[in-house]
């Protein structure tokens, strides 16, 4: 039972950990979250 807006904050959430292990600290910080 997806929803529009709950997918839509887990794009968000992917894209920022995306870029945050781009950045390189934020590996760790994403295998947390």
């Amino acid at each position: 039972m997806a929803k529009p807006w709950w997918r839509s904050v887990g794009v968000v959430t992917i894209t920022a950990d995306v870029l945050r292990v781009r950045t390189g600290p934020g590996t760790n910080y994403a295998l947390v979250k």
